[in-house]
């Protein structure tokens, strides 16, 4: 309330606020998909997903998980057609072509390969080795695909590795599974205690750079 601009990612109106509310894409004044909040941006690619999975569980039951992943590559596709013959973007666009949604794809494909009753050993080592080959592209050979898979194909997969694995941590690390639990909360309110700190050294060392 105090300091908005350092905070709020949107405008305070009625139609952002209720559609920050109910995960609305919407462009802020600056062009970026932001709710009021903005590092909240994710939950809009969240909810997105989980209409998607919701309509294929609805209508293709035990496939839900290939539908859904399909039609999110689908719509990745349309996303990024149709921002390129609009010639620009907006909220619905952005929503669609970012590549932030196939992390909901790898991670829909490895809860299917661990729910497969029929699920072997080699069948998963099989997997596991497409995974570190896509994993190792995505890190040292980018541009042999888009660009923009790169990051997706490092950090998506090698997420996918450890799920699908079950890696176990040495009970001296147990505790950063309590911390990935907590990172999301944390990750919201970071914007809050970051911009206190950066006032209160702003405030002891006025002299430093902003």
């Amino acid at each position: 309330v105090a300091l908005p601009h350092l905070i709020v990612s949107n405008g305070f109106d009625l139609w952002r606020a209720v559609g920050s509310f109910f995960f609305v894409p919407m462009l802020n004044d600056e062009g970026y998909m932001r709710p009021i909040l903005g590092v909240g941006w994710t939950l809009i690619h969240e909810m997105y997903f989980y209409v998607l999975f919701s309509m294929s569980m609805l209508f293709f039951r035990r496939l839900a998980w290939l539908a859904a992943s399909l039609a999110m590559l689908i719509m990745l596709g349309v996303g990024f057609v149709w921002a390129t013959l609009a010639g620009g973007h907006n909220a619905w666009t952005v929503l669609f072509s970012n590549p932030i949604n196939i992390y909901f794809v790898l991670g829909t494909l490895a809860g299917a390969v661990l729910s497969a009753p029929s699920n072997s050993w080699r069948g998963r080592s099989v997997l596991g080795l497409v995974l570190i080959a896509l994993m190792l592209q995505g890190i040292f050979f980018s541009d042999l695909l888009w660009p923009f898979l790169s990051h997706p194909l490092a950090l998506g997969l090698g997420a996918v590795l450890l799920f699908a694995y079950k890696a176990p941590l040495p009970i001296s690390l147990r505790f950063l599974s309590s911390l990935g639990d907590s990172s999301y909360a944390l990750y919201l309110f970071h914007t809050f205690y970051s911009t206190a700190t950066l006032l209160v050294l702003h405030w002891l060392f006025p002299a430093w750079n902003a």
